[in-house]
């Protein structure tokens, strides 16, 4: 090697100042960082010189400048030096504010391969599974001669059964890039028919996790003998339908809530993630005393007064997602 018959190692891409800043930290552990280049600037070179507790202390400066218009470069930049920290707290931010970093000049400029990993994701936050379709149609837009051929490949990502039916068919099926790509066409026709003759058994796919609305199904006795969901987002209750006779457990077959009558339980409470117009199928499991009644306290499920409440069996379930009719 060079370096080892000159016994000399030379840093091309060092400047003067650089190895100034990389001194002061390893004698100090501390670097005055001037602006997001400089903190940039040091972590490329601690990579470089694997120093890492350098590279994690300029990770924060550029954490702590995040904003709409800078997160797409941060995170890929995050990942090309690997900074774990800022790669992780930059990709919350993304999918967090999703919306609107996808206006952003920034993200209008990605590569196709980039924007379909975005748009696939389960975590984006959105407020309907439409932003998707419109995020889409932007991005196309932004350069639509080069981009058009794109449109099938981002397409198949939307979650097109938890769209409402009205947006489909008048925005999505009426799109003429949707009219003129069969697959995509015969995706939107498929959803239809779906919804027309509300058949959700073989339903492979879920809503975005923003979508979700948490739901406390809870068996009621002794009363008015019904089941009733509570909203904590909301604080808000809705009588889901009367029993009879009275119900001792709650079980679900085929997207379908049943109830049935075994052993005199005072009341059944349920965690169910449901959607907007969605239905829902519920997977049974077990969930502890504690925390259940934890649950049920935060949630002010006991302001209902609900007489003689047992806990000594209960039952947990979780929704896996299936479109409304």
């Amino acid at each position: 090697m060079r370096e080892k018959n000159e016994g000399i190692v030379r840093f091309e891409t060092l400047s003067k100042a650089d190895l100034g800043d990389v001194l002061e930290f390893i004698y100090t552990g501390s670097v005055q960082i001037l602006s997001e280049d400089h903190a940039k600037e040091l972590i490329a070179i601690a990579d470089y010189m694997l120093i890492q507790q350098l590279k994690y202390l300029a990770g924060r400066v550029l954490a702590k400048k995040l904003n709409v218009f800078n997160c797409i470069s941060t995170y890929y930049f995050a990942e090309r030096f690997h900074c774990k920290e800022l790669f992780s707290y930059t990709w919350k931010f993304i999918v967090g504010n999703f919306t609107a970093v996808a206006k952003t000049k920034e993200f209008l400029d990605l590569r196709v391969e980039n924007v379909e990993i975005w748009i696939s994701s389960d975590e984006i936050n959105v407020s309907a599974e439409e932003d998707v379709f419109k995020i889409l149609l932007t991005w196309i837009h932004h350069d639509k001669s080069e981009r058009s051929k794109f449109f099938e490949i981002l397409f198949k990502h939307l979650r097109l059964p938890f769209v409402t039916r009205d947006y489909l068919h008048r925005d999505i099926m009426a799109n003429h890039l949707v009219r003129a790509n069969e697959r995509c066409l015969d995706l939107v026709e498929h959803a239809l028919k779906m919804m027309d003759s509300k058949n959700y058994e073989n339903l492979s796919i879920s809503p975005r996790k923003s979508l979700e609305i948490p739901v406390i199904l809870v068996c009621e006795q002794n009363l008015e003998d019904q089941l009733l969901c509570y909203f904590p987002r909301d604080n808000s209750w809705c009588k889901l339908r009367d029993t009879s006779p009275l119900c001792d457990q709650v079980i679900s077959c085929h997207g379908k809530l049943y109830s049935y009558q075994k052993v005199r339980i005072n009341c059944y409470a349920m965690i169910l993630f449901l959607t907007a117009g969605a239905r829902y199928h519920i997977r049974e499991g077990k969930i502890s005393y504690s925390s259940l009644l934890e649950m049920m306290m935060k949630s002010m499920l006991l302001r209902r007064k609900i007489p003689r409440l047992v806990l000594n069996v209960l039952h947990c379930a979780v929704v896996e997602q299936k479109t409304m009719p």
